[in-house]
């Protein structure tokens, strides 16, 4: 429902036309004076107000001699096209006071004004349309503008228009609460609403002064003065505390700050005496609540999270529902986790935030990580539209960072809460999957991210990478095959952690189905350049540097095959000698 009424003219779809077309008109013409207007008026107040509908009512022209068919018809066409244009409505009504009031202040103006009033009837902006300020001020002025004169230049402005304002005494009703100067000389004097010492909540307004020291706006939410409310409590603030608690048990665990007692200036609601204080339950909840202190029922209750981690879900690509963790931004959400430990709430929003887990999609194409070639995945909803790549990206690595924490209490790659960065959808029938040391990000070609075994490899090499000085098993030959191994085994703790189960098998996502690549337990029923993956040391591949790093991956078999049968249910001693140790 619309909460405004608005004594502008407010634009219809064919407004950008109109506007050509009076550009064309202005052309025409030889007159650059003429200029569209509307003036004070003395008529009454109902017709000043339909007067003030529009910021461009009557086109003010003292030369007429202008005799020109084209303008003439053109002006028709418009005068035809604003009338049909749209107005809001709103069910707003002024009183005889506000509409006098407005008699007085379009009086006493030196051009148009434009008004917007709430349902409540307290106007959300008043503005003079038209600025005459020198183009010399129009620049920066020299410091020291007096905040105590426009302190008193702004409450002198709402008093002359406290009728409009629907303000008792401004005076004693708002308080500085800021002010600021902008780099062209305009001064913004910030006042939040006060009744009986007590602070109406949520309420204030800014009153913005130009550079020549005069109103130009005025703009916020507030409420008409209170009437007949009570400041006195008839229930203390842990007397409220236990209502909240009472209402909502799982709030008993939080951290309460300390209670103030405001007035709940909503202005759907009637002014009420009420306990404010906010709740916090970790990170990404927290709440702000208002508690009647007169029968201490809960008026409201709402989220105040500093940021907009938001609990959603998705398909990924094996058709798995997943519970997921992401970043909303008006109404799009982002494939950004900021729930974990490592999140820096006092960093910038995600992806910039440290400490994030964010999954980029690469569209298919080469792209480099982190830059602007790849966005963030993204939805209009949280918990569906989701790209499956990104969905099974995302809750892979976010179950390999739990993984670690959990069981080896690392905080991260690099065990310090550094971001976690990935890109799915890179380039086209990729079927690998890799990472990049240099700035720690996971990449993914098409549909690995299926499978959390491919995630949890990945995040991984980044745990090898960021150990010693750049990764302690060199990625090549006999370190670089350890290197690979380390990452397989723990991906298949990481399955275990998450899934409770594992394969001690490692696959690829393929578009026609899934390829096995390692086995653990028998890595021979898998080849290699004709050959089956080696088991023992004396199967071993020599390979040059520039055949897969040394045999990284072939050779890292030998030691998933002693991991992998040292972890079967069903091995005994006797087996180790045909694991060739």
């Amino acid at each position: 429902m619309k909460d405004s009424q608005s004594y502008c003219y407010s634009p219809s779809p064919g407004w950008l036309l109109l506007l050509t077309i009076s550009c064309l008109v202005f052309s025409l013409t030889t007159h650059a004076q003429s200029r569209l207007k509307v003036y004070p008026s003395s008529s009454a107040p109902s017709t000043l107000l339909k007067q003030n509908q529009s910021a461009v009512g009557s086109v003010s022209n003292p030369h007429k001699g202008i005799v020109d068919p084209r303008v003439k018809q053109l002006g028709e066409f418009l005068r035809s096209n604003l009338k049909a244009a749209r107005l809001e409505k709103s069910s707003a009504e002024l009183d005889a006071a506000q509409k006098q009031g407005i008699t007085r202040m379009l009086k006493s103006s030196k051009g148009p004004v434009e008004m917007r009033f709430r349902n409540n009837g307290t106007p959300i902006l008043i503005r003079r349309t038209v600025e005459t300020i020198p183009v010399s001020r129009l620049m920066p002025v020299q410091p020291g503008a007096s905040i105590s004169k426009d302190k008193a230049t702004s409450l002198k402005y709402l008093e002359d228009n406290k009728d409009i304002l629907r303000i008792h005494d401004p005076d004693q009703e708002f308080v500085l609460s800021g002010y600021h100067e902008d780099e062209l000389g305009f001064r913004h004097v910030r006042f939040t609403q006060v009744y009986g010492a007590l602070q109406v909540f949520p309420c204030e307004l800014t009153v913005h002064i130009n550079p020549n020291g005069k109103v130009k706006t005025l703009n916020g939410t507030y409420i008409p003065t209170p009437q007949n409310v009570s400041v006195t409590s008839n229930i203390d603030a842990e007397h409220a505390r236990q209502a909240l608690v009472a209402e909502n048990p799982e709030l008993n665990l939080g951290t309460f700050s300390l209670p103030e007692l405001v007035i709940d200036g909503v202005f759907e609601r009637t002014p009420t005496l009420a306990w404010k204080f906010d709740v916090e339950i970790g990170l990404t909840k927290k709440w702000r609540v208002l508690v009647n202190a007169q029968t201490g029922k809960v008026i409201e209750l709402y989220s105040i999270a500093e940021h907009a981690g938001v609990q959603g879900s998705g398909i990924d690509g094996a058709g798995r529902l997943q519970d997921l963790q992401v970043w909303q931004e008006g109404n799009r959400f982002f494939m950004v986790d900021t729930s974990k430990a490592m999140f820096d709430p006092n960093s910038s929003p995600p992806p910039q935030g440290r400490g994030v887990i964010a999954v980029y999609d690469g569209q298919n194409r080469d792209v480099v990580i982190p830059s602007n070639s790849a966005g963030i995945a993204e939805s209009f909803s949280a918990t569906a539209g989701w790209l499956p790549d990104a969905v099974g990206a995302a809750w892979g690595l976010s179950k390999t960072y739990d993984y670690y924490l959990d069981k080896h209490q690392r905080n991260s790659l690099d065990g310090r809460g550094g971001t976690i960065r990935a890109i799915v959808r890179y380039k086209t029938d990729e079927p690998n999957a890799f990472f990049i040391g240099a700035t720690t990000t996971m990449v993914f070609g098409d549909l690995q991210p299926k499978l959390i075994d491919i995630s949890a490899h990945e995040l991984t090499h980044g745990v090898i990478h960021s150990t010693g000085n750049g990764g302690i098993l060199e990625y090549r030959f006999q370190s670089g095959a350890l290197n690979e191994s380390m990452a397989d085994i723990f991906a298949e703790n990481v399955e275990m952690f998450a899934t409770g189960t594992h394969d001690w098998k490692l696959f690829l996502a393929l578009p026609d189905g899934e390829r096995q690549i390692r086995d653990f337990v028998e890595p021979g029923i898998i080849q290699a350049n004709g050959r089956p993956f080696p088991s023992k040391m004396s199967e071993f591949f020599q390979l040059g540097a520039d055949q897969d790093s040394g045999g990284v991956h072939i050779n890292s078999s030998i030691n998933n095959h002693w991991r992998g049968w040292t972890m079967r249910s069903d091995w005994i001693m006797l087996r180790r000698s045909s694991i060739g140790l």
